[in-house]
């Protein structure tokens, strides 16, 4: 029942996806027909905003994270959902590479592996389909698997695996993104800056027998951060579970109780985003159509509800932006047409004569541009600095922090006979890591995200009352030239609302596209969205940034071993004491080094990416003036030529007008329902 009805849910989110796809089609043909973007010779063109938009929304999928530590069961539940063994899976640690599933017909499979810089068959870079897709499982165990227990130190040569296949759960636009372990070397920057961001959901496999360990606690505690809660908690081996039950050592209301009480603080989802899977069950049902052990395995919980909240909550908000901003575009044409009609209904020498006695205001117009746009860089650039001021303070700290951190630490690896320093030093150089990732990431939102919060709404608020009042006057140059300026245009003025403030708003955030900041953030009210995007980039630059020479394990190891560190020491109790502190003092060293460079780079990620603010801000106003410009430019020019009849294009002006209207009332009614509705 529930998985029909997760169907559903899909149906109803593709049917608007198509809806608003044709929308936006019939949109940009009136846009063609006006020649919008040949009017406007500056700023971003609607054409370019419906070409991006259009784009968007063929090719958008939902996208879901699965993330897990090593043996947690991730790739045993992924074949689940597949119905066969396509990933390799061990109950041994191995290295394998991110691979991305998208959806593909039974004749569209195939598999591209993606190598690491000068990792390919020929020693270069480029991608290569691979052959035997027949034997998938095999055929990927030749390059993504590789076992820890000979090279503690082992990494994949592959980026990552763009596997193509008919999953059904991504036959409905999910896209599934399987991980390495979270022990693996390179699973943290993959993982949590690369993808966490830029997905809708995050499955996050935990083992029955191990739920909620230290590491675990480490990447939520990230994840939280970086502001991310859309978490489903998958609870491998529910199996052991029951069988722990059956003998008498729990019972499952209290395992599940113990899970909701650590795990639900994690997730928006609270309880309904844990759920329990015996991955192997539904595995061996789906293969041998066995439908009770499928039923009793938990997986088809999981699709169902996983399947919801993307359409429910992620698809709806992904449709509401193309909603938005392709209602901007409309009612960008709700404003040019009633001028124009006006502007044809005029003789050429009168219209010329009004575009003369305007010029001066445009000019004057232009001024306010510039005046606008340098107010908001340089307090753009104010922010900054006060970012790099607060860093600057963080990093002073940060030495005492990391000694203490090391100090405090217990090691769990052995030396061995003869002793190896290097797997020693890597663990406590990871735990390092990982407390200054989670230390920075918590400082950015708890401290720095509040100062850029507060500048950046006063700036906003600014913005927006300065911005208002220019449109308004741009509007009143439009309609001057369209009627004089001796006559009433309270009716033309009636015709062209809503305000161009609105209309800028909507239609920049419809240039969500690659680029996150644009991501609704509009010129004004989006700015709280753009934050988190903000944030999430000035922890990967300080956590990335730390990631350097100066915390590469080997490089510690053999600068303990050259300064005689472990020299005299005459039991492993000094040995680890030793190098806990020696490690500590390195890294602490390194980040004094290089704490300008950090507060620096603090500063000028935080300007870079507000400037996107300033620059939708200029493209928006530049793009007024030149509509304003454009469009009395070639009806003056088509009007001397006497290439085109006043009263035809005064028509054709009005069936547009019609047509135009139309696609605003369906619009507003797809956006009632997307977006407030939750009719089929």
């Amino acid at each position: 029942m529930k998985a029909t009805r997760a169907t559903n849910y899909f149906e109803i989110y593709q049917r608007r996806r198509e809806e608003l796809l044709g929308l936006a089609r019939e949109q940009g043909g009136i846009v063609t027909v006006l020649e919008m973007d040949e009017t406007q010779t500056e700023g971003t063109k609607p054409g370019d905003i419906l070409s991006g938009l259009l784009s968007r929304l063929e090719t958008d999928s939902l996208r879901v994270l699965v993330i897990g530590r090593f043996s947690a069961g991730k790739s045993t539940f992924l074949n689940a959902l597949f119905g066969q063994v396509i990933l390799p899976a061990s109950p041994t640690p191995t290295t394998g590479v991110v691979c991305e599933i998208k959806y593909a017909d039974e004749k569209g499979k195939r598999a591209r592996l993606f190598p690491k810089s000068g990792m390919g068959k020929n020693g270069d870079s480029k991608p290569f389909d691979l052959d035997n897709i027949s034997s998938l499982h095999d055929e990927l165990k030749r390059y993504v698997k590789i076992n820890h227990s000979s090279d503690a130190t082992a990494t994949s040569r592959y980026e990552r695996l763009e596997l193509y296949w008919p999953l059904a759960l991504c036959r409905n636009g999910v896209d599934l993104i399987d991980t390495v372990g979270l022990d693996d070397p390179d699973a943290r920057e993959a993982v949590t800056m690369e993808y966490a961001q830029s997905v809708d959901a995050i499955l996050y496999c935990m083992k029955s027998q191990d739920t909620y360990a230290a590491k675990d606690k480490q990447v939520l505690g990230l994840l939280k951060n970086l502001g991310y809660e859309s978490i489903f908690f998958i609870i491998t081996y529910y199996d052991h579970i029951r069988a722990s039950v059956q003998m008498g050592e729990t019972t499952e209301e209290a395992f599940k109780s113990e899970q909701a009480k650590n795990l639900a603080p994690w997730s928006e989802l609270k309880g309904n985003g844990i759920k329990y899977v015996d991955s192997k069950s539904a595995l061996l049902g789906r293969t041998q159509g066995n439908r009770e052990s499928i039923v009793r395995s938990g997986i088809e919980d999981i699709e169902s509800s996983l399947e919801i909240f993307l359409t429910q909550e992620k698809g709806r908000a992904k449709l509401l932006t193309s909603l938005r901003s392709l209602r901007g575009v409309n009612r960008s044409v709700r404003t040019v047409i009633p001028p124009r009609i006006g502007m044809w209904q005029t003789p050429n020498a009168k219209l010329e004569q009004r575009y003369r006695e305007a010029e001066p205001r445009l000019k004057t117009l232009e001024q306010t541009r510039s005046l606008i746009v340098e107010s908001a860089t340089l307090t753009i650039r104010d922010i900054a600095r006060q970012a790099r001021d607060c860093a600057d303070e963080y990093f002073l700290k940060m030495r005492e922090k990391v000694t203490q951190w090391a100090a405090d630490y217990e090691i769990e690896s052995e030396f061995g006979f003869p002793p190896k320093l290097e797997p020693v030093v890597k663990e406590v150089v990871d735990h390092l890591k990982a407390r200054i990732e989670e230390d920075s990431a918590e400082w950015s939102r708890t401290v720095l995200l509040p100062i850029i919060q507060e500048k950046i709404q006063a700036l906003a608020q600014s913005l927006e009352g300065r911005a208002s009042e220019f449109f308004a006057k741009a509007d009143q140059i439009r309609i001057d030239l369209a009627i004089g300026t001796d006559l009433s245009s309270e009716k033309l003025a009636e015709s062209m609302k809503p305000s161009k403030v609105e209309q800028a708003i909507a239609v920049f955030s419809g240039l969500i596209g690659l680029d996150p900041i644009r991501a609704g953030a509009g010129m004004f009210f989006g700015f709280r969205a753009m934050l988190n995007t903000i944030i999430a980039d000035i922890v990967v630059l300080v956590v990335v940034g730390l990631f350097g020479v100066a915390l590469n394990p080997f490089v510690i190891a053999i600068a303990f071993l050259v300064g005689g560190g472990a020299a005299g020491v005459m039991n492993i109790f000094q040995l680890k004491t030793t190098i806990r502190t020696t490690v500590g003092q390195k890294l602490a060293e390194g980040l004094d080094t290089r704490r300008r460079e950090l507060c620096d780079g603090v500063r000028d990620k935080v300007q870079d990416r507000l400037l996107f603010l300033r620059t939708d801000l200029d493209e928006s106003l530049a793009g007024e003036i030149a509509s304003v410009r454009g469009e009395v430019e070639k009806i003056i020019e088509e009007q001397r030529q006497g290439s085109a009849n006043a009263t035809r294009k005064i028509e054709e002006l009005k069936a547009l007008q019609q047509a135009n209207l139309t696609i605003e009332d369906k619009l507003d009614a797809l956006m009632y329902e997307a977006g407030i509705g939750t009719t089929a």
